[in-house]
């Protein structure tokens, strides 16, 4: 809420005065980066993201949970690469010392919750296969 506001403040004071708060745009980067990557693993466990449920709830008990298996694996196997690509793009930015252009934050910062939220994200998908793995029992 309070970066919401900050960038509200941001927009009008440039809109209106030409002042612009210092930083601001590395700030609510860092905040989106840790927000998104970060919530990701909960979505996976409460099995919200986006589906087709018109033509899957239609479905027998047994295939909708192997299309769960199927689709948990697929996840997986995506925030695999996902994180490995990740890990090696993030040590080329910390090893070069890259920061953030306003306020030099270092890049570590950035890479954190992507990195972790990935990785819970696996975590959280294999959670997923699994109890779709006992439903097909």
């Amino acid at each position: 809420m309070a970066g919401v506001a900050a960038l509200m403040v941001d927009i009008t004071a440039r809109k209106t005065v030409g002042f612009s708060i210092l930083g601001i745009i590395d700030l609510t980067q860092l905040a989106q980066m840790t927000c998104v990557f970060l919530v990701l693993p909960f979505a996976f466990l409460r099995e919200s993201h986006v589906a087709v449920d018109f033509i899957t709830e239609r479905l027998p008990a047994r295939v909708r949970a192997g299309i769960e298996c199927v689709s948990a694996v697929l996840a997986v196997a995506l925030l695999a690469a996902i994180l490995w690509y990740s890990w090696e793009q993030a040590l080329i930015q910390i090893g070069q010392g890259d920061r953030s252009v306003t306020l030099g934050i270092p890049m570590l910062w950035y890479w954190a919750p992507l990195l972790a939220g990935t990785a819970l994200s696996i975590a959280a998908s294999v959670v997923v296969f699994l109890k779709a793995l006992l439903a097909l029992r």
